[in-house]
C-alpha cells in the first residue's frame, strides 16, 4: 500500500488539477495473477520409425506447463521453452497440455491428437463372406496363400517391403510378372457367396506398391463382367486405388481376376498389393 499512499498525497497537494484517475491505481500486481494466453503445442512425429515425437508447448505469459504424454507415462513438468522428446510405440495418441504463469495461474487444458508408426500392425480381421458384411482382404498370414496365379505369375504373403504411414499392414501380398509368363498373366479370387453392388458397397479400392507405375485391370465376374482399369502414378510409394461400381448397382460379383500391365510382355517386375476392400465411397 505505500505507493498507493505516495501516489495520493500527490494528488492531494496538486490542489488546483484533477488527479488522473489511473494514478490511484496500481495494477503491476495483476500482471502476475492472470492466466497465459495463446497456449499450444508443436508435435513432429518422426517418420523413421523411431517412434520419436517431440513435443514443444508455447503460451504468451507462461512460465511452465505441465504436459501428460498420453501413453500412461508420468506426467512432465517443464519451463517454458523446452521441448520433450518421447518415444512411443505405434498407435494413436493425445496429449494434454497445461501452462501456468510464474505465479502458478493455470490456463485452460489443450491438447493435440497424433499417430505414431514405430513397427508394422498385425491385422486380426478379414471378411470374403458377402453375408457377414463388406469385402475386406488383408493377409492375417504371410504363409497364407489368398489368391490364385494364372498364366504363369507368382504370388505369395510377404513381409511389407515398404512399412509406412500409407500402409501399416505387418503383412501384403506379393507378385512377380516372371519373365515367360503369358500376356494375360493374373490372380484370381473367388468368393463363396456373391457380394451385391449398392450405394453401401460400391468403391472397389486397392493399395498398390511397386517400383515402377502399373496400369491394374480389374474383371469384376458375376451377374456381369465389369471390366475397368486404373493406373498407379507413383513408384516405390504405396498408393490406393478406386474403382467406381457405382454404375453397376444391383449388380454382383463372385469372382475378381487382377492383372498387372496387361497384355505387356512379363519382365520379372513386382509389384505389392494389400487392403482390398468393396465399401461406400
Amino acid at each position: 500500500m505505500r505507493r498507493i499512499k505516495i501516489v495520493t498525497l500527490l494528488c492531494i497537494a496538486a490542489t488546483f488539477s484533477a488527479c488522473d484517475s489511473e494514478q490511484l491505481r496500481d495494477t503491476s500486481f495483476a500482471d502476475f495473477q492472470q492466466a497465459p494466453t495463446n497456449v499450444s503445442v508443436l508435435t513432429s512425429v518422426s517418420l523413421d520409425l523411431s517412434g520419436n515425437v517431440s513435443i514443444a508447448p508455447y503460451g504468451d505469459g507462461a512460465s511452465s506447463f505441465e504436459v501428460d504424454l498420453g501413453d500412461g507415462s508420468e506426467v512432465q513438468e517443464i519451463s517454458a521453452g523446452t521441448v520433450i522428446n518421447h518415444v512411443y510405440d505405434t498407435g494413436d495418441y493425445e496429449v494434454k497440455i497445461v501452462a501456468r504463469s510464474a505465479s502458478g495461474v493455470r490456463a485452460a487444458e489443450i491438447t493435440d491428437s497424433f499417430f505414431v508408426l514405430s513397427s508394422c500392425i498385425v491385422e486380426t480381421e478379414e471378411n470374403m463372406d458377402a453375408s457377414a458384411g463388406p469385402l475386406h482382404i488383408t493377409f492375417l498370414d504371410k504363409y497364407a496363400k489368398t489368391f490364385s496365379a494364372i498364366g504363369g505369375l507368382t504370388t505369395k504373403t510377404v513381409s511389407n517391403p515398404a512399412l509406412s504411414l500409407s500402409n501399416t499392414s505387418c503383412n501384403v501380398q506379393e507378385v512377380v510378372r516372371v519373365s515367360g509368363c503369358t500376356a494375360f498373366a493374373g490372380l484370381l479370387k473367388l468368393f463363396a457367396t456373391p457380394f451385391s453392388i449398392t450405394a453401401d458397397s460400391d468403391t472397389f479400392t486397392i493399395d498398390l506398391y511397386g517400383e515402377q507405375t502399373v496400369d491394374v485391370n480389374i474383371l469384376f465376374v458375376g451377374s456381369q463382367v465389369f471390366n475397368i482399369t486404373q493406373s498407379t502414378t507413383k513408384s516405390a510409394a504405396w498408393e490406393k486405388l478406386t474403382f467406381d461400381l457405382s454404375a453397376y448397382h444391383g449388380g454382383t460379383i463372385t469372382r475378381i481376376l487382377i492383372y498387372f500391365d496387361k497384355g505387356e510382355t512379363c519382365d520379372d517386375s513386382v509389384y505389392y498389393f494389400d487392403n482390398i476392400q468393396l465399401v461406400a465411397e
